[in-house]
């Protein structure tokens, strides 16, 4: 018999604000002025970040928000497989073989847009 497993596991990736109203008349969106903690203590997928801790930076200056500030969501998966050949004749052989994917079945959600010029910023 032989077994066989793979298993997948991530921290979430930075993620961070951004305007892509372009107050600093930059040509290119930018990032806000932070005001608050933005992680939340228990994310939800309707809301996974704080959007109110981003106030918009002031018309023709850049916000002093850092790259990668949030942390979004992580990622797990396992696979897994079990084996048994059986040998019928000396030329003939025959596999049993069942085979897992996602073993455990939970859900790996993406990041969250961050965009500040949406309504639905942090959904």
């Amino acid at each position: 018999m032989e077994h066989d497993g793979y298993c997948d596991a991530h921290i979430g990736i930075g993620v961070y604000s951004y305007d892509q109203r372009n107050p600093a008349n930059s040509g290119q969106s930018n990032r806000p002025n932070p005001v608050a903690d933005p992680e939340l203590s228990d994310p939800t997928i309707e809301k996974y970040f704080n959007t109110d801790a981003f106030q918009r930076n002031a018309t023709f200056t850049y916000g002093n928000l850092g790259r990668n500030t949030m942390t979004g969501p992580g990622y797990a998966n396992v696979d897994a497989s079990i084996m048994k050949d059986w040998r019928v004749r000396e030329s003939v052989e025959v596999q049993f073989r069942l085979e897992s994917f996602k073993l455990f079945n939970h859900p790996n959600f993406g990041t969250r847009q961050a965009c500040r010029r949406h309504q639905i910023s942090g959904v």
